[in-house]
C-alpha cells in the first residue's frame, strides 16, 4: 500500500477571470458559522431549487514535468467547485479553450452535470475542458450536499489504493542518476514507479542507444531490488519489430508493464507483442 502525500503546488504563475462578475473565495459549505448556500428560482413542477454557475476562473500553474490547468467555477449559491484541465504542453490553449466554451455551461444549474457535458459534446468541447466542468460541478454538488462525492456515484469501494511514482526521473540520462532517483523514489514509500529510458529516440534507435536503456533498467532494477514495481514507459516510438527486440531485453528485469511500445490506436501491433513477451503490455492514454 502506498502511503498518502501530500504535495506542496508551486505559485500560480498565471490566472484569468472570465465570468460575468468578479468572486470572491466562499468558504466550503457545512464549515461551522457558515451559512447554507443560496438557491433561487425554484423549479414548481419538481421542487428542485436551481443553483446557477455565474463565473469561472483558470489557473496555470508552474511544473517542472508539465504546467498545470485549473479551474474554478463559481455558482450565484456562493459556492465554487474546482476541476482540473491539463493536456501536456497545451496550458495556454487548454486555457482559452476554456474560456471560449464558457457560453455552454455558464448560466446552467451544476446539478444538471449530464446535461452540460452533452452541450459540450455538441460543442466539440476538448476532453480536458469537459473533464474540468465536469470535476468542478460534482465538487459544488458534494458542497451544497455536505457530502464526499463517492457518496453520489455508488459510495466508498475501498480506503486506499496503490499509486506508482512519476516524472521523478528528471535528470542526466546516467544509469547512475537514474539508479540515486530510484533509490529516493523509494524512500518516500513508493513500491512501484515508471520511467523511459529511451531519450529522444523516435521510429528508430541506435544499438549504443538500446544499451544505454538497458542498462538504465539494470541500475534501478539493482538499486530498488526485486519487490518494487518498474513500469518501462516507450511513448509509442517504436515498430512491432523493434518493440518486440526491446521487450525481450527488459525480460531480465521483470517489469510490471510494458507501456505503449507501439501507438496505442495499432491495437493489432498492440496484441502480437502481448503474446510475444511474457509480461503485459499497456496502452497509453490516447
Amino acid at each position: 500500500a502506498i502511503p498518502a502525500r501530500y504535495v506542496a503546488l508551486p505559485r500560480w504563475v498565471s490566472t484569468a477571470h472570465v465570468g460575468r462578475a468578479p468572486c470572491t473565495d466562499p468558504p466550503m459549505a457545512g464549515t461551522p458559522g457558515v451559512s447554507t448556500p443560496k438557491f433561487h428560482n425554484a423549479d414548481s413542477s419538481t421542487g428542485h431549487k436551481v443553483m446557477k454557475l455565474t463565473d469561472i476562473q483558470t489557473f496555470i500553474v508552474g511544473n517542472p514535468w508539465k504546467n498545470w490547468v485549473f479551474i474554478k467555477l463559481h455558482t450565484d449559491g456562493g459556492v465554487y467547485g474546482v476541476g482540473e484541465a491539463t493536456a501536456h504542453r497545451k496550458a495556454k490553449m487548454i486555457e482559452a479553450a476554456v474560456v471560449e466554451y464558457r457560453r455552454h455551461f455558464l448560466g446552467r444549474d451544476p446539478f444538471n452535470v449530464e446535461q452540460i457535458n452533452y452541450e459540450l459534446i455538441k460543442s466539440h468541447a476538448p476532453a480536458q475542458v469537459r473533464a474540468a466542468i465536469d470535476m468542478a460541478c460534482w465538487d459544488i454538488m458534494g458542497k451544497v450536499l455536505d457530502q464526499p462525492v463517492y457518496n453520489l456515484i455508488g459510495g466508498k469501494f475501498r480506503d486506499r489504493v496503490p499509486a506508482y511514482a512519476n516524472g521523478w526521473y528528471q535528470a542526466d540520462r546516467v544509469p547512475e542518476e537514474f539508479a540515486e532517483r530510484a533509490r529516493a523514489v523509494v524512500a518516500r514509500g513508493y513500491r512501484a514507479m515508471k520511467f523511459d529510458p529511451f531519450g529522444t529516440a523516435f521510429e528508430g534507435i541506435t544499438r549504443e542507444e538500446i544499451d544505454l536503456s538497458v542498462a538504465i533498467v539494470a541500475a534501478v532494477r539493482e538499486a530498488v531490488g526485486p519487490h518494487v514495481e518498474l513500469f518501462i514507459e516507450c511513448h509509442g516510438r517504436f515498430d512491432p519489430l523493434l518493440g518486440s527486440r526491446i521487450g525481450k531485453l527488459m525480460e531480465p528485469f521483470d517489469p510490471g508493464w510494458f507501456e505503449e511500445p507501439v501507438r496505442s490506436s495499432q491495437t493489432e501491433n498492440m496484441a502480437t507483442l502481448n503474446r510475444k513477451l511474457n509480461f503485459p503490455v499497456a496502452g497509453g492514454e490516447g
